[in-house]
């Protein structure tokens, strides 16, 4: 068993261990990228890395596409089916936490769109990062989890602890990251350090009252 070596200031997150598990969706070509056996001491069971390009993987892909619906649909920034695999989980990876499917109640198979015969497990929060052409830098595409679609599942700061184990996993000197201004999801990314802004208006994005930023990533 690994010592679990989870920096102490982040002790808060500790009982999200006892309800989920954490997951990777990666490719096989992209697998080199991402430590799947030391994240401060925990680790990533091989049941529960998907390979986005494997027929067996498609329900546990199309439940984390529906995670991305119900949480950023109603500000119609939502991305198309195509646009995960193409722009998320073919270049990038997608990390998050999961519980097995009987953990849930009945009403979560149905907002989901699962089938109701599924065993498998059901993301509870999950986050997409893309390589920049910059060694070691990422961009952090999106964070989300189920507590924003229902405060009765999941454990609290998930999306967090999210976040800080991704960039651990994957090694990185610099997380960029795109975010509205006001948005609850900034809370999250302070947890990995002080944000360097980059744009504090951007006419070239959908939303143009949106900021652009990085994060100098602590290695320890």
């Amino acid at each position: 068993m690994a010592h679990h070596a989870l920096p102490a200031v982040y002790d808060a997150f500790a009982p999200a261990f006892e309800y989920a598990v954490p997951f990777l969706v990666i490719t096989e070509r992209n697998r080199h990228a991402f430590n799947t056996r030391d994240i401060f001491g925990y680790q990533i069971a091989d049941e529960l890395v998907f390979d986005p390009q494997r027929l067996q993987n498609r329900v546990f892909l199309q439940v984390l596409d529906r995670l991305n619906i119900l949480n950023f649909g109603p500000a119609g920034l939502d991305m198309p089916q195509w646009a995960f695999y193409d722009c998320a989980v073919m270049p990038g990876i997608v990390f998050g936490f999961a519980a097995r499917s009987h953990a849930f109640p009945e009403w979560v198979y149905r907002a989901f769109e699962i089938p109701v015969d599924y065993q498998g497990y059901i993301p509870l929060s999950m986050h997409q990062a893309i390589p920049l052409v910059d060694r070691r830098s990422w961009l952090g595409y999106t964070i989300s989890g189920i507590r924003e679609v229902s405060w009765g599942i999941g454990p609290p700061g998930l999306n967090s602890l999210t976040l800080i184990m991704a960039a651990k996993g994957l090694g990185i000197s610099y997380l960029y990251s795109v975010n509205q201004w006001g948005s609850t999801k900034l809370d999250q990314f302070v947890q990995l350090g002080p944000l360097e802004l980059l744009t504090a208006y951007t006419p070239a994005h959908t939303e143009p009252r949106t900021m652009t930023f990085r994060i100098a990533i602590d290695d320890e």
